[in-house]
């Protein structure tokens, strides 16, 4: 050891060794004080009779001696570092091995004996004492009587002592029993401890592996019932709204004889205070019952449990505190020991369940169960909450991945690293990748275009210091490369240290919303240059003047900019004197007079004042309210001004190519010009008469007052513009016409474009509307003038051409287009003159009747149409025949919501519910020619209220259908194909269902026509294909010794038709890997005939990879036999229709028999579909048809049935599927 002064060159350790042999020391002393006081104590404790039991104290000392030398020696070191005396220390050393080597010795030599005398229990030594005091005791008892007997008369001097003695030992062993009772009663609760821990680590252990928490409620329930015997146990919960009890699926029984009493609970509910359960729901405290036999309220089915016979009864609750602890009632209020502490809890708890067990024997109430189950229910209670919260957590994760999965937008996670940890289907789906190929890969590296990293980056971090979410549109590469622009909302998400556990975003495709933006702002920019471009002046007012726009030129006329105009008023650049006239012109547009001019003057900014021509129209919405005006400008000064120097040039001669006349004021012709006189040879002698000067006299006064006036007539074919002055100086009027007709045919023809088919000449779907609108106004005028009569009626009927697609098809657009003219001149000799037929589409047509009495009118005329139609049209030298569907639709179908408004009301809310109204009415007929287009060629339907619930509910199936494949609710089944001659399974055939969440097994004539109609047939068909020949393939290797199976398999038309059949085809059988020529694909004939030449092609396609083809519902279509065998079929099946008509004897087989003979004929396969009696088979083996199917044989079954089919198939052949 080093000296002191060894250490001063490294305090640090000088220190150390003073803080250890110190702490040492310290440790040492203190185990020789905790020997000292154990030797006492044990000293007490077992009595100085035993040797070895005197000798603890002297091995203890001997003990506490050597940790005493041990602890002087660490101190003794310490001293030695500056006084090193070797001697000292080597000393002390040696004294402490001899003490170390002495107690060793003693404890070689006392311990086995002080062990084996250790074993002796508090309650051994005090029954030993007992039994001592007991015998003393008895020992002073019979000192009396051994004792010479002593007179009455003189006092015994023995018996005061005797009773003093007697009293003594009577108090000591009243004090041994007492401690005897409490050692008990500690036994007891360490015995009743050990079972309590044992149940409950047992059930804890089981409630864990639970999966659920209904579960965990049955294994808790059996394992207490078998655990206290009781015979039958079941859990109660509250309902949602906590009014009544509601049996759980947990129960438990250890005889099949309670199970009646079961079913019975099962149909039961319990309210407060009804029946054992109620009771302890309302008390929320334990309920024992002895006997239910004798206690009639005890239970609310006590005859069924009389039956049973059941008669003990317990139940206790699981309450949970309102810090949302479980707890349970420490005992019940019959029990002694209750306690208020417990009341209170139990008032401040809500139930979380109710246990109640019941036994076929009587039991009184055991206090020591009640504890002992009541404190196992109380951890049971906290093991039960945690699974329910697990259970609750496991839900809404679920719930939230779901979401997620399911969700259109996209969602991303990623690690402090940038590291891709999670993706949802939607994302991966836009971008072309799988979840592998992603997971862990370089999120800004693999998705992030190049440009773009660093900046995003930035974001990132920015996000992360901030701890704020970012909104950010960047563009995503897929695994083509091409670009998406992406709305990312992000956010960071920490632990609770503080570091950054993951970053997470959601994004939604917005590529195609920017595109449309560009497309509508390229729209807007177009729509302004082109505005900006027009000399014209154009603007956009509200009603009260208010302008919303201006073009260019318009500033540049008033020479102000857009930003002075917009928002001031129209009127401030119109003279007062105009103003008046100018808004009651505007005010006068209306849905009826939409377009109409106006000439206005105007005081321009330097105050010259100009002429403008204004050609002004009303703008409407979606909804028909006029929502703003356009105006459209020319300046006329100059015409004006001629108009005015032509009065200053009255007395010049008039020469000009255009008409003039002068007349005095009576009307009377004064002056024609030669181009007067030459279009207007009449005049003169007709005079004011003329419809040239028509209503001139009328407007004398206000020609003298504002000078001139310009206006329209017609005149024969030719319109005029005429211009009239008034001339004081000579007091006549003159007039200048301009031949406007080509204007004015310009505008017709716009105006008949706009409301009328240019192909038929028939009024278009606007004009139809108007007249329907029209008409629903004349009937409410007609409901509030006649209250008491009969309501005004009339129908729309809207027709469709059916298969106009196949003759424009077939012959061509322009063959079409005269089929569609023919057509429409048939209708039009069908109708009344007041009748209105309009054409709405390519082959759709309307007709408006009016003023009819009731619904046969409607339908006369539909079977009028439908008797017209049964001429054929001549067409390109070829005679067509055509048929229509039509819908009916009477006023009445329409809410008259405007029966009692007045009048004096007709406003543009009342043409806007007449225009929704015309709406509604076109809109039902559609609905009603939609089901006579089911309904088959050349039908009619009325309308009614079912149609448009129908509508909805097809609505509705065409959404859940298209959330049916998403959500994977279709079912494969599977209807055996059989020899009819064995009876042995030779295939299936493949059928669909569909297992509505709600609506339950939907068949498939409920939405098989709407998936072919919305084109989900294709991917619905391909998905059956796919799941048939994966099943089969597993049979195919499940049943080896059975012959080799077939699968047949339904093609729809529109799968047939899609150009990549074969590869899709191709791609399934090389995933099932199938066995060669056990696929058969069956086709009806309207699939075979539609296109023969393109079909008999992919026909000998299929052939060539050993697929075999069917013609299913054979005789029902139709096909050209001729041409039959030049396609590869290879089988025949006989429809259901012909087989059902087959009688016990034969009778009515002979179109079964020709379809068999012609199958033979052409060498194909003969299967018979739809079989549901016995009597069917034995004709159809006469008629040698091979092979049958229909539900005498078996019904369509899921798989598993299936399989069970032919399991027992081959058991009945002796061999063993694999």
């Amino acid at each position: 050891m080093l000296d002191g002064h060894s250490y001063l060159w490294k305090p640090g350790l000088f220190w150390l060794h003073i803080f250890s042999n110190s702490s040492i020391a310290l440790f040492y002393f203190s185990i020789t004080l905790v020997l000292l006081y154990f030797a006492y104590q044990r000293r007490n404790y077992l009595g100085l009779n035993d040797k070895a039991v005197r000798s603890y104290p002297g091995i203890f000392l001997m003990f506490g001696a050597f940790t005493t030398v041990s602890s002087t020696t660490h101190l003794l070191s310490i001293w030695a570092l500056w006084d090193s005396d070797d001697w000292l220390v080597l000393g002390i050393k040696v004294i402490t091995a001899a003490m170390a080597l002495f107690a060793a010795l003693l404890a070689v030599i006392f311990f086995p004996k002080v062990l084996g005398k250790s074993r002796f229990t508090r309650i051994d030594v005090a029954n030993q004492v007992l039994t001592e005091e007991n015998t003393n005791f008895d020992i002073v008892n019979l000192s009396d009587r051994i004792l010479p007997s002593v007179p009455t008369s003189q006092p015994n001097p023995i018996h005061p002592l005797n009773a003093e003695l007697e009293q003594r030992v009577n108090e000591q062993i009243a004090a041994l029993q007492r401690n005897n009772e409490l050692l008990k009663t500690e036994i007891d609760g360490q015995k009743r401890w050990s079972e309590e821990l044992s149940l409950l680590q047992s059930l804890t252990q089981l409630i864990n592996e639970a999966p659920d928490f209904q579960s965990a409620l049955y294994v808790a329930l059996c394992k207490m019932c078998q655990v206290t015997n009781w015979d039958y146990g079941e859990v109660w919960l509250p309902n949602s709204e906590n009014t009544v009890l509601e049996c759980s699926p947990a129960w438990y029984t250890n005889t099949t004889t309670l199970e009646p009493f079961r079913q019975a609970s099962e149909k039961l509910t319990f309210a407060p205070s009804t029946g054992l359960p109620g009771w302890v729901w309302s008390s929320r405290q334990p309920q024992w019952i002895e006997d239910i036999s004798v206690q009639s309220d005890a239970y609310c089915i006590r005859p069924q449990a009389q039956v049973a016979g059941l008669k003990a009864g317990f139940g206790i609750p699981i309450l949970i505190s309102a810090s949302d602890r479980i707890s349970c009632a420490v005992s019940a209020p019959c029990c002694a020991t209750a306690t208020s502490e417990a009341s209170t809890s139990s008032q401040e708890s809500r139930v979380l369940a109710i246990l109640t067990f019941f036994m076929t024997q009587s039991r009184a109430e055991d206090k020591r169960y009640l504890e002992l189950v009541t404190a196992v229910a109380t951890q049971l209670g906290l093991v039960l909450e945690r699974k329910q919260l697990e259970e609750e957590l496991r839900q809404e994760r679920d719930f939230s991945k779901t979401l997620i999965e399911t969700s259109s937008a996209f969602f991303v996670a990623l690690d402090a690293g940038g590291q891709i940890i999670m993706m949802n289907e939607g994302f991966l789906n836009a971008v072309g990748y799988t979840l592998d190929e992603v997971l862990g890969a370089d999120y800004l590296l693999t998705f992030v275009p190049e440009a773009d990293r660093k900046s995003l980056t930035k974001i990132f971090r920015q996000s992360v210091r901030s701890q704020q979410p970012i909104l950010k549109e960047n563009y995503v590469l897929t695994k083509e490369r091409r670009k998406l622009l992406i709305e990312w909302r992000g956010k960071p998400i920490f632990k609770k240290s503080g570091e950054l556990d993951f970053f997470f975003a959601v994004g939604i495709d917005i590529t195609e919303r920017k595109q449309l933006e560009q497309e509508l702002r390229a729209n807007k920019e177009r729509y302004r240059a082109i505005v900006e471009e027009q000399t014209e002046l154009i603007c956009r007012f509200v009603s009260d003047g208010t302008l919303t726009f201006v073009n260019d030129a318009y500033c540049r006329y008033f020479n102000k900019t857009s930003e002075e105009l917009l928002g001031r008023s129209l009127f401030e650049v119109i003279p007062e004197e105009y103003r008046e006239k100018t808004q009651k012109h505007i005010t006068a547009l209306s849905l009826k007079n939409a377009v109409a001019t106006r000439d206005d003057q105007v005081v321009l900014q330097n105050g010259a004042i100009h002429w403008l021509q204004w050609t002004d129209q009303i703008i409407v919405n979606s909804e028909g309210e006029i929502v703003e005006y356009q105006s459209i400008g020319r300046d006329i000064t100059e015409r004006q001004r001629s108009v005015q120097e032509s009065a200053r040039l009255a007395s010049m001669p008039l020469l000009s190519p255009s008409p003039i006349v002068e007349t005095d004021l009576a009307g009377q012709v004064r002056y024609l010009n030669p181009e007067a006189m030459r279009l207007l040879p009449d005049l003169q002698s007709m005079g004011a008469e003329h419809p040239f000067l028509e209503g001139v006299l009328s407007m004398t006064a206000v020609l003298q007052r504002d000078g001139s006036i310009a206006r329209e007539v017609k005149i024969d074919d030719v319109y005029y513009e005429q211009v009239l002055h008034y001339i004081p100086e000579i007091e006549c009027l003159r007039i200048y016409a301009f031949d406007i007709s080509d204007r004015k045919l310009a505008e017709q023809q716009l105006i008949y474009n706009a409301f009328y088919d240019q192909l038929t000449g028939l009024p278009n779907r606007a004009l139809l509307m108007d007249r329907v609108r029209q008409t629903v106004q004349r009937t409410k005028q007609n409901s509030r003038s006649n209250v008491r009569s009969q309501p005004y009626l009339f129908a729309v009927l809207l027709l469709n051409l059916n298969r106009f697609k196949l003759v424009n098809d077939s012959f061509g657009s322009k063959i079409g287009d005269q089929l569609l003219q023919n057509f429409a001149v048939r209708l039009e000799t069908c109708l009344r003159p007041t009748d209105t037929l309009a054409r709405l589409g390519a082959d759709e047509f309307a007709i408006l009747l009016e003023g009819i009495q009731d619904v046969s009118d409607a339908t006369r005329l539909a079977d009028a149409i439908n008797q017209t139609l049964n001429l054929p049209f001549y067409l390109n030298e070829s005679e067509v025949f055509m048929t229509v569907s039509i819908g009916i639709a009477l006023s009445t179908s329409i809410d008259d919501s405007d029966r009692t408004t007045v009048e004096t009301q007709e406003s543009v809310n009342s043409v806007r519910d007449s225009l929704l109204q015309a709406e509604d009415l076109l809109r039902h007929a559609d609905l009603a020619m939609a089901r006579a287009r089911s309904q088959g060629k050349a039908c009619y339907e009325v309308f009614d209220a079912g149609m448009y619930e129908l509508s909805i509910d097809r609505l509705q199936l065409e959404t859940d259908l298209r959330r049916a494949i998403e959500r994977k609710e279709f079912q494969v089944y599977y209807q055996p194909i059989v020899s009819l001659s064995t009876g042995k399974i030779i295939g299936f055939e493949a059928l669909l269902r569909w297992q509505h969440p709600q609506r339950g097994m939907v068949p498939p004539n409920q939405f098989i026509s709407t998936a072919e109609e919305t084109g989900l047939i294709t991917p619905i068909g391909w998905w059956t294909l796919r799941e048939a020949c994966l099943q089969l393939k597993e049979w195919q290797e499940q049943f080896p010794d059975t012959q080799p199976l077939t699968m047949n398999v339904n093609l729809s038309g529109k799968q047939f038709n899609q150009l990549d059949l074969l590869e899709q085809i191709d791609n399934i059988l090389q995933e099932a890997q199938l066995a060669v020529g056990s696929l058969k694909l069956e086709i009806t004939e309207s699939v075979v005939m539609e296109n023969p030449d393109w079909v008999k092609d992919v026909l000998l396609e299929l052939k060539k990879r050993n697929i075999h083809l069917c013609i299913d519902d054979f005789g029902t279509g139709y096909s050209s036999l001729s041409r039959l065998h030049h396609f590869p079929i290879s089988t025949l099946k006989i429809d259901r229709s012909f087989v059902s008509r087959i009688g016990a004897l034969g009778e009515n087989s002979e179109i079964v028999q020709a379809i068999v003979t012609l199958a033979q004929t052409l060498r194909m396969d003969v299967v018979a579909e739809g079989i549901e009696l016995s009597e069917q088979v034995s004709p159809l083996l006469a008629l040698q048809c091979e092979y049958g199917q229909g539900y005498f044989f078996s019904r369509p079954v899921a798989r598993e049935a299936a399989t069970q089919l032919l399991m027992a198939e081959a058991q009945q052949r002796g061999s063993n599927p694999t």
